[in-house]
């Protein structure tokens, strides 16, 4: 078989050969895992988190997805009781305008933080860096079946 100059010659294929080994610090089986513990906490957190936890298999990725999802559920919940204390300290008469400012001055503090905490988790979840947070982080071990070994 010859080719022209515009067409390159072809190879022969051999269905018996192996395959070339991959190349470092990839992985054969589905996910990268830095990508991974990133994505736990990108995908519209608690999501992303639950995806990573029930599909992968790598013991980091698995733990930042379950953190992912017991932070996001913290997050929510201090969210709304902080909602619901403005609105109570709101209706007290004499004292509505100060509850209201304060009530957006923390819920602005708030959001920031969780922001914060949320690019942070990104950057550690993406480094494969075993970061827990307090109470939320014990209870991510436990669901992600994870056994650190000192």
């Amino acid at each position: 078989m010859t080719a022209t100059p515009n067409e390159p010659e072809q190879q022969p294929t051999n269905p018996g050969a192996a395959a070339p080994p991959p190349a470092a610090g990839t992985t054969t089986e589905g996910l990268d895992p830095k990508i991974g513990g990133l994505l736990a906490y990108l995908l519209f957190a608690w999501i992303g988190g639950l995806i990573m936890l029930l599909t992968q298999k790598h013991p980091e990725v698995r733990f930042h997805g379950a953190q992912s999802v017991l932070a996001s559920i913290a997050m929510f919940a201090l969210g709304i009781g902080l909602g619901v204390l403005g609105a109570i300290f709101g209706m007290v008469p004499g004292l509505g305008f100060i509850a209201a400012i304060v009530s957006f001055l923390l819920s602005f503090a708030f959001s920031i933080g969780g922001f914060v905490l949320w690019v942070f988790l990104c950057i550690k979840g993406y480094n494969l860096e075993h970061f827990k947070l307090p109470v939320v982080g014990d209870i991510a071990e436990n669901w992600a079946g994870y056994n650190a070994q000192p």
